[in-house]
């Protein structure tokens, strides 16, 4: 198979695996959407919190500098689980007869912060999409060109060398960047998965206050 051809075919696979050739399905109503996994747009508390209600004041967490730093920490994904649970038992601890209150603050801010997160991976995963359709779309005409060019694979090389070229460089630059999506097109689901653990988390705090461990060694 020559080079010209070769180029031609590596392109229309290229495509045609990224579903951004013309017969491709829709895969979601929202046609900037690049991932195969569903698009949810917004996160829903009620669908991840069976607890009390918080209270209108929770809505000003961040006035409260303890739940404030603390949704920070925690809504850091890098931050493990085990530690997730140890900080929100301190910080319940902590809290004393405040505890109920802080704690649903810390549901609320962790809720906003988190859902901010996603919202920002989404709006991200939506510009990616449209250029990459861009893309798309110049690949496709540089393919048409290349394949109606007079000299054709049969004609003088030189004349449509920097055309292949071309085509080879976006058809590179379009299959690297399809490549890194699989892993981005999770972080929704696995920012889903954290907070819906961290509500678990402070569930279990709530239903079960921790005290304090006696100090060890002998009475006196």
């Amino acid at each position: 198979m020559s080079g010209w051809l070769r180029s031609f075919v590596t392109v229309a696979a290229v495509l045609a695996a990224t579903g951004a050739t013309p017969a491709a399905p829709p895969r979601t109503q929202d046609p900037d959407w690049p991932c195969q996994q569903i698009k949810v747009p917004e996160m829903s508390l009620a669908a991840m919190w069976a607890g009390p209600s918080p209270a209108p004041e929770a809505a000003g967490w961040q006035a409260d500098a303890t739940v404030a730093e603390t949704v920070r920490r925690l809504a850091e994904r890098r931050l493990p689980l085990d530690q997730a649970k140890a900080d929100i038992q301190d910080f319940a601890l902590r809290a004393g007869a405040q505890r109920r209150q802080q704690l649903l603050s810390l549901l609320v801010g962790l809720f906003e912060v988190m859902n901010q997160q996603r919202d920002s991976v989404l709006s991200g995963l939506e510009r990616f999409g449209r250029r990459q359709k861009a893309l798309a779309v110049e690949l496709r005409e540089a393919v048409e060109k290349l394949h109606g060019s007079p000299a054709g694979p049969a004609g003088e090389a030189g004349a449509i060398d920097p055309l292949r070229q071309q085509v080879e460089w976006q058809a590179r630059v379009f299959d690297q960047r399809r490549q890194m999506l699989a892993s981005v097109c999770d972080v929704p689901g696995r920012i889903e998965q954290r907070l819906f653990a961290l509500t678990r988390l402070l569930q279990d705090a709530l239903d079960h206050p921790a005290t304090e461990a006696a100090p060890s060694g002998k009475m006196p």
